[in-house]
């Protein structure tokens, strides 16, 4: 679009389209109510108003996530919710704006047919009205991009695992991650 600007989640919607791919059930553990939010719109879901400092506690099996600042709709006390993630249709890929959640190598979600594994395998990032990014290959090799100071080619940074510390993910030098993207295990 030249030297007018556009929001990643505005590029990401033209690119995945609108369908929906699953949801996030929450129920109160004060009064039972259960609450349910929809993972999609353009497989983008937005985490930025909730607590949770890591992708895999918020979209593993199950698990419980506190939130003082809000309360349960129904019995209007500040509770525990517990939730459960679970995917309507399998996407090929996934993209999530984190917020201030750490990227994760790997998801782990629900499905009718049993966990369905997707892995990392690209970062965007913004700031300075610049995008830059970086790529992960199959092999945990992390790639890094920036038209500007890497021109055509990549940068390699280093190899990541299962096992590895991912805070570093949360910036690309001055840039604040605003974008991952999961693609579905093909193994």
């Amino acid at each position: 679009m030249g030297k007018k600007g556009m929001s990643v989640s505005s590029l990401v919607k033209i690119f995945m389209g609108d369908t929906s791919f699953g949801s996030i059930s929450n129920t109160c553990d004060v009064c039972g109510t259960a609450r349910a939010v929809g993972l999609g719109g353009f497989h983008v879901f937005n985490y930025r108003g909730m607590k949770v400092m890591d992708l895999p506690s918020l979209l593993g099996a199950e698990g419980s996530h506190k939130n003082d600042r809000k309360w349960c709709g129904n019995c209007s006390e500040v509770v525990s919710i517990t939730w459960k993630c679970f995917l309507d249709i399998i996407p090929f890929m996934i993209v999530l704006e984190p917020g201030k959640a750490i990227p994760s190598v790997q998801l782990r979600l629900s499905h009718s047919s049993g966990t369905i594994i997707y892995n990392l395998r690209g970062l965007i990032y913004w700031g300075n009205f610049h995008f830059v990014s970086r790529i992960v290959d199959k092999s945990g090799q992390v790639w890094f991009h920036d038209g500007i100071s890497t021109g055509t080619s990549c940068e390699w940074e280093r190899t990541i695992d299962l096992a590895s510390d991912t805070l570093w993910l949360m910036k690309a030098g001055s840039k604040k991650l605003c974008c991952c993207v999961y693609v579905l295990c093909s193994d």
